[in-house]
């Protein structure tokens, strides 16, 4: 079930079952010397999001992107809801900053079809 919350500002995406939507995460490195930094996803069910480089390398006063995909699979059990998703950087291990966005799931049917023979009367 999705959890937390996010103001109205953030970004948004919409994420089809079954099929993959796409963020960009822009990383800007305000301090004095260069970063390596690690990024992760947070608040989405584990294996729907990822980030990729998951590690970049960004000099003093410049900027890196890096992509986030969302991949929600395609199951009778999956609703149509807002999840809050957040990328995260750490340097050295520590948490330096994050960005929000919010996914929003597609409304979709799950349906089963049926086909048998006809007995003939």
């Amino acid at each position: 079930m999705p959890g937390g919350e996010y103001g109205a500002d953030v970004p948004e995406t919409v994420a089809d079952p079954a099929a993959d939507a796409r963020l960009v995460v822009r990383v800007d490195n305000r301090s004095d010397s260069a970063e390596l930094l690690e990024l992760t996803v947070e608040g989405m069910p584990a294996g729907w999001a990822e980030v990729f480089p998951r590690t970049v390398q960004v000099p003093a006063g410049e900027q890196r992107e890096a992509d986030v995909s969302v991949h929600v699979p395609h199951a009778a059990e999956i609703k149509a809801a807002e999840w809050p998703l957040r990328v995260v950087a750490f340097a050295r291990g520590r948490r330096v900053g994050s960005a929000a966005a919010r996914v929003r799931v597609a409304p979709h049917a799950v349906v089963a079809l049926e086909l048998r023979p006809t007995e003939l009367r």
